[in-house]
């Protein structure tokens, strides 16, 4: 499957979101659950860069104002 040029900082941006889901928790068990999730889009996110390193991305995406 190609990805788009905005795959990959998509997904560090939802990696983002899930690690401020997880500080923001009210409890351990939704901590534990997104900080689960954060780690999954991160090894995603870099084993895709690590497939194809000349690839370019559109890096403005991964801003949380986007």
């Amino acid at each position: 499957m190609a990805m788009s040029e905005s795959e990959v900082p998509n997904i560090l941006r939802h990696a983002h979101e899930e690690v401020l889901l997880a500080l923001w928790a009210e409890t351990g068990e939704e901590e534990a659950a997104h900080r689960v999730r954060a780690d999954a889009l991160m090894r995603e996110a870099v084993r895709e860069i690590s497939d194809d390193p000349q690839r370019e991305y559109d890096w403005a995406t991964v801003s949380p104002g986007h």
